[in-house]
């Protein structure tokens, strides 16, 4: 599905670093990270949903996300 909503825009891409991540669990955090790895000069952005937005403060590594995202 994203694929497809991208598909007609050159400065978006898919990632699947979540998909074949070594560990079973792949927090939120780890993601973050590995894009300030891949790209050191941009700032990332990390967007969650309303639903999330009450509940972040519960998420592992949650201090972390807001420290870097």
């Amino acid at each position: 599905m994203v694929q497809l909503a991208i598909k007609d825009y050159d400065c978006f891409s898919l990632s699947d670093f979540e998909l074949t991540h070594k560990d079973k669990f792949v927090y939120s955090i780890f993601t973050i990270k590995h894009f300030i790895e891949m790209y050191p000069e941009d700032k990332i952005f990390y967007l969650i949903g309303g639903d999330q937005a009450n509940k972040c403060h519960l998420w592992k590594y949650c201090d972390d996300i807001a420290k870097y995202a």
